[in-house]
């Protein structure tokens, strides 16, 4: 544990380093093995990555497990999501994910969720 804590300390202290903690865990653990994206649905392939948005919320696969809100939020303000999520310089986060961010809302208020899909021919 120590070696692994110390050796995350000097990444994260060392001069430029700004990256995720998914690239700090690749360096740290270059011999481990992913999740299948189900495990780890980013919000971002809704949008960037529709045909693997869809592969991962088939049922024969096991269906989306977590869904990842990566940058802005959907409990985010309109001011924070201009701060968070890098994509707001380039369109309406909240606009371009209304349906994904509209699943935490289903969840937080005890509704049934569906998962969106994405209609591949409007991409």
């Amino acid at each position: 544990f120590w070696r692994l804590y110390s050796s995350a300390s000097a990444t994260l202290s060392s001069p430029g380093w700004n990256d995720t903690e998914e690239k700090l865990l690749n360096r740290l653990l270059p011999s481990w093995l992913g999740l299948p994206p189900r495990f780890n649905l980013q919000k971002r392939a809704y949008h960037h990555a529709p045909a693997a948005w869809n592969d991962a919320l088939q049922p024969d696969g096991g269906g989306a497990v977590v869904l990842h809100y990566v940058g802005g939020k959907p409990w985010s303000s309109r001011e924070d999501l201009e701060a968070l999520d890098w994509e707001q310089k380039e369109a309406d986060v909240a606009e371009r994910y209304g349906e994904v961010f509209g699943v935490w809302r289903d969840v937080m208020q005890e509704r049934s969720v569906g998962v969106p899909r994405v209609p591949l021919a409007k991409v």
